[in-house]
């Protein structure tokens, strides 16, 4: 595939002289929706839950307007884009009849996941590839970023306003908003934006800007698409977008500019071209933005950085787990050690807090995964601290080999955070040629070896093929070399375990039935049962206590609820 322009268009047949057409250009969109125009909200910016299925439209001029009717042999291709090397993840074919009464024609090809091997597009970079009669044109560069939500779970908006001129991007927060500015002929519209970035990693973003006059006449629309980002002294990372000549037919009047970013509409600015500037004033909304405050100011208002013991206090307070509590103090002594020697400009290398949960269900591995993310990001070793969860079925797809491109998106996605792979001891190899278990281990330590970004993966599972998995492959006990015991609850544990969901869910116990559900969770104990589940037992049981509780109420008279 070569790296062509979405208008370029090449014979893919040698010497095809009898070209009945000529491509406009590739378009794509997250749905078949159109607006009054008929047009679809085209972007090459999507959220990986909003792009179940791709919407591609290709438009080409008719050379045989008015002259013949023709049949097009149509190919639609899509392709995983890893810098210049692409994958083919798609491909659809077929004819179509273009009639010589139509001047221009739009073609729709749609993608969707039984296109794609079952497989929903995820975060990565794609292109589409249209063939006509052996003629090929490429499409702009597709962006999926990870599932987030609104555009206000991938940034907070700092700034934002309009201007004659674009100044430095350093001064941005210093740049003055105006509703209104003088008419000139030769002049422009420059609209910049600053915004603090939540995703702890850059990554291609897209915002629409849309004007109207005030009587909501549309005059035009423009996207901004880009990666510019700067980065404080705290390791902070800011999105920063200053578009030059807006657009350049200005004349006296009054306008409303919108500028949306996934489709959702983010800021609403007004703006008046007449004999003379004015500022935005603050009763205006000046830079019409959710938080105003300056990159300075949002440092000085940070939260005071809590201590080593109010940080893991929330580790320490979980009932039992000594060893995984030791471990991780131990890890985050580390960490601290090493991030305060290179604040004082030393080279110390952070420690690999790469881990590897051993333990039976219900033994709190989760709950420990949610709070690694905190502790981590809290002392600034990870940008955000959230958990991306995966298991097997996650990283492989039956009958194809795409171990390597999932395990390496799941890395992407969960950059800034943890990467939690559940169950990981179904990934020991087998005596099979073909289990994929062996593949995605392969591909996951090759994509954390040359990761950048931070990041904490972790293995959860069984510890005993857990420990037989790291013992095997030299190259998975490198990568993953903290290994965190979560030792079955004893009873009194258990017990206490008990008080706090009950706690938690607002129940209390006569005391009769307290004295008997701690005695069954007693024997349970004592009986070690290879099928116990520790805390998922005592919640299960809780629950099935629960139901019977509401049927036993709701089925009775209301005078009798009690």
């Amino acid at each position: 595939m070569t790296n062509e322009t979405k208008n370029s268009a090449t014979s893919t047949e040698g010497g095809n002289k009898n070209i009945n057409f000529a491509y406009k250009g590739i378009r794509a969109a997250c749905s078949p929706e159109v607006d009054m125009d008929g047009r679809k909200r085209y972007r090459t910016v999507f959220r990986a839950d909003e792009l179940s299925t791709l919407y591609v439209d290709t438009e080409f001029v008719n050379l045989q307007y008015g002259r013949k009717t023709w049949k097009a042999r149509l190919e639609g291709l899509l392709f995983g884009m890893e810098g210049e090397q692409a994958t083919l993840v798609a491909h659809r074919a077929g004819e179509l009849e273009i009639p010589s009464t139509e001047a221009e024609v739009n073609l729709a090809t749609d993608f969707r996941p039984e296109d794609c091997g079952g497989m929903e597009l995820c975060e990565g970079a794609y292109r589409v590839q249209m063939v006509i009669d052996g003629v090929a044109a490429v499409s702009d560069e597709i962006c999926v970023v990870e599932a987030r939500g609104g555009w206000r779970e991938y940034m907070t908006l700092l700034g934002c306003g309009l201007n004659r001129t674009a100044d430095a991007k350093e001064n941005l927060q210093r740049m003055d908003s105006y509703a209104a500015l003088k008419h000139d002929p030769e002049g422009k519209v420059c609209l910049f934006l600053l915004a603090e970035n939540k995703l702890g990693r850059e990554w291609t973003y897209e915002f629409e800007l849309s004007v109207a006059t005030a009587d909501g006449v549309s005059k035009g629309c423009r996207t901004i698409k880009g990666n510019q980002f700067v980065q404080n002294r705290k390791g902070q990372k800011f999105v920063v977008e200053v578009a030059d000549g807006l657009l350049d037919f200005w004349l006296p009047g009054h306008y409303v500019v919108r500028l949306f970013c996934f489709g959702e509409e983010m800021v609403t600015l007004p703006l008046e071209i007449g004999e003379e500037d004015a500022l935005a004033t603050e009763q205006e909304g000046q830079a019409a933005v959710e938080e105003t405050a300056a990159v300075e100011e949002a440092e000085e208002k940070e939260k005071k950085p809590r201590s080593k013991e109010e940080i893991l206090a929330p580790l320490n307070e979980m009932v039992g787990l000594r060893k995984v509590k030791e471990e991780l103090t131990h890890l985050y002594e580390l960490s601290e050690f090493a991030k305060l020697r290179q604040e004082n400009g030393f080279n110390d290398e952070a420690p690999c807090l790469n881990m590897v949960f051993m333990g039976q269900p219900g033994t709190g591995k989760h709950s420990v995964a949610e709070l690694t993310g905190k502790i981590f990001a809290e002392l600034g070793v990870l940008c955000d601290g959230r958990v991306r969860r995966y298991r097997r079925e996650d990283l492989s797809v039956p009958g194809y080999a795409a171990e390597s491109q999932l395990v390496e998106k799941a890395v992407k996605a969960s950059a800034g955070g943890v990467l939690l792979i559940e169950d990981a001891d179904e990934l020991c190899p087998t005596n099979d040629p073909n289990d994929a278990g062996i593949r995605i281990l392969t591909a996951l330590t090759a994509a954390l070896e040359t990761n950048k970004e931070p990041l904490i993966a972790i293995l959860a599972g069984d510890g005993q093929v857990l420990r037989m998995m790291l013992e095997g492959i030299p190259d998975l006990q490198a990568c993953f070399p903290n290994e965190l015991p979560f030792e079955n609850y004893t009873a009194d544990e258990l017990v206490e375990l008990t008080r706090r969901m009950l706690e938690r869910k607002q129940f209390t116990f006569t005391p009769e039935a307290e004295r008997k559900f701690f005695d069954m969770v007693r024997n349970a104990v004592v009986a070690g049962e290879t099928e116990f589940s520790n805390g998922l037992f005592v919640e299960e049981r809780l629950n099935d206590a629960a139901a019977r509780l509401a049927k036993r109420l709701m089925s009775a008279p209301e005078t009798r609820r009690t």
